[in-house]
């Protein structure tokens, strides 16, 4: 049921964090794995996976790439819009908005670019997972962009849902709350806020998104369609004991 071998699988920013976890993972488990970034890394290259250098930014390069791709492998049956960036761009009011660019066109443009073309190339049971954060539901001020842009893929991910599910594809969200990647230290203040903001008192690690990605990819979620999973630690779940006290020592 949840068996992925010789699914075709595409995951944009492979090359770190999240996308290398599912290109090592996904590889293991059989699929082909095709993995786009601007630039390959030592692990990636060891893998048995594809490396495609793609800037999700510039449309003609992602469908020039997934042609290729659907070319060489006779279609695509799932793709991952992974590649992501943030941005600290202080208060709203004192924020430079050209400093947003950058976010909205890796986070909401590459997504759009993917699953536009991406969807030309599937046939009926192929799946799009986009990657958002929790971003869209609980926002850090300093962090406006990201998560307004995050709260598009939610968007995004809905709409594709109700246009392409005609077609027999699917398209669902993961929004994954503090993961230790390259992006975000075991240092850094979300890491270090999960131990009073979570259930678990600690952040993810990326191979605990796993499974959910496994089960979006697989015909196991056959009947999952336009849906956000979230995997945040219990973060959403309420506010823990030990952050009350924490509030009001």
């Amino acid at each position: 049921m949840f068996d992925v071998t010789n699914k075709v699988m595409v995951i944009t920013g492979a090359a770190s964090g999240i996308g290398l976890a599912l290109c090592k993972h996904f590889s293991q488990q059989g699929a082909v794995v095709c993995g786009l970034d601007l630039n390959t890394c030592d692990e990636l290259s060891q893998l048995d996976a594809i490396f495609y250098e793609c800037n999700v930014t510039q449309e003609s390069q992602v469908e020039s790439v997934l042609a290729a791709i659907s070319h060489s492998h006779g279609g695509i049956d799932v793709l991952i819009n992974n590649a992501g960036v943030t941005c600290q761009a202080g208060e709203l009011v004192d924020s430079d908005i050209e400093d947003w660019d950058r976010v909205f066109s890796v986070n909401i443009k590459g997504v759009a670019y993917g699953i536009k073309h991406a969807a030309k190339l599937m046939t009926k049971g192929g799946s799009i997972i986009n990657t958002a954060s929790l971003a869209a539901s609980y926002t850090i001020s300093d962090y406006t962009p990201y998560s307004i842009s995050k709260a598009g893929v939610l968007q995004i991910s809905q709409s594709a849902a109700m246009q392409l599910g005609e077609q027999g594809i699917r398209v669902n969200s993961v929004s994954p709350g503090t993961f230790l990647t390259p992006m975000e230290s075991e240092d850094g203040m979300e890491a270090r806020l999960t131990q009073y903001m979570t259930a678990l008192q600690r952040p993810g690690t990326p191979d605990e998104l796993l499974g959910v990605y496994q089960f979006l990819a697989s015909n196991a979620s056959s009947y999952v369609n336009g849906t956000d999973i979230k995997v945040d630690g219990g973060w959403l779940a309420g506010l823990p004991n030990k952050a009350i006290a924490k509030l009001v020592d």
